[in-house]
C-alpha cells in the first residue's frame, strides 16, 4: 500500500469511528458510507454521491452537493450538514450584468463600480465619459462564497428500503429537520460522526 493510499485510508476509518475531525488535507479522496453511497472530496470541497462504481469520482452522481461538513450514518439513514457554494450563482448572475456588452472600443460597461469586488486581480478599470468600463472577461469569486457558511443546510437520507430506492429529504433549518428525524423514527444515537469545525 503506498503512503498515499494509507494517507487516505487513515484519514477515512477514523472518520466512521465516530472521531471528530478537521480536513484531511487530501486533493481527492473517496469513503463508501453504507450501500452505494460514497462521501468524496475535492480538498475541502465535499460531496455525497450515489455510484455502483467502488472508485467513484468528484463528479460521479451528486445527491448532496458540496460543501458537506457534518455526516452521520447507520444501516437506515444517513444525515448531513451542508453550506452551499455561491459562487456559481452569482457567476452566472454576473455574466449577465456586466459581461453581456461591449460598449467603449470592446470594453465591457460597469453599470455598478461595485461589481469590480469579482473582478481579476489586474483587470483595468477607467472612467470614459460619464460610465465605467473594465477590460477582460473574467471575475474573482470570493473564498466566501464557497462554501457560504450564513446558510446551513439538513439532509436526511432514507435507505431502509433501499431495493426500491432511497428518499432523500432537506431543510434550511435545524427545527424541521429534527421534526422529520422524529416522525421517521431515526434514533436519537444517530449523531453526526464525521465533524469539519473549521467549516462550522
Amino acid at each position: 500500500m503506498t503512503t498515499f493510499r494509507t494517507k487516505i485510508f487513515i484519514c477515512f476509518a477514523s472518520v466512521f469511528v465516530g472521531l471528530l475531525l478537521t480536513n484531511c488535507g487530501i486533493n481527492d479522496s473517496y469513503n463508501k458510507i453504507t450501500k452505494d453511497f460514497y462521501f468524496t472530496c475535492w480538498d475541502e470541497h465535499c460531496k455525497i454521491v450515489l455510484s455502483k462504481d467502488d472508485n467513484p469520482s468528484f463528479f460521479s452522481g451528486v445527491i448532496i452537493e458540496q460543501s458537506v461538513f457534518a455526516l452521520g450514518h447507520n444501516s437506515d439513514f444517513i444525515i448531513a450538514k451542508q453550506h452551499p457554494h455561491k459562487d456559481k450563482e452569482i457567476h452566472d448572475s454576473l455574466t449577465k450584468r456586466i459581461f453581456s456588452t461591449k460598449s467603449y472600443n470592446w470594453y465591457y460597461s460597469l453599470k455598478n463600480i461595485r461589481d469590480t469586488v469579482f473582478l481579476t486581480v489586474g483587470d483595468s478599470v477607467f472612467f470614459e465619459d460619464g460610465k465605467w468600463f473594465h477590460t477582460k472577461y473574467n471575475w474573482t469569486d470570493p473564498d466566501s462564497l464557497k462554501p457560504y457558511k450564513k446558510i446551513t443546510n439538513y439532509y436526511l437520507i432514507d435507505i431502509r428500503r433501499y431495493d426500491e430506492g432511497y428518499k432523500l429529504y432537506s431543510y434550511d433549518n435545524e427545527k424541521e429537520f429534527n421534526k422529520k428525524r422524529f416522525i421517521l423514527g431515526v434514533p436519537d444515537d444517530l449523531t453526526f460522526e464525521f465533524y469539519d469545525k473549521t467549516l462550522e
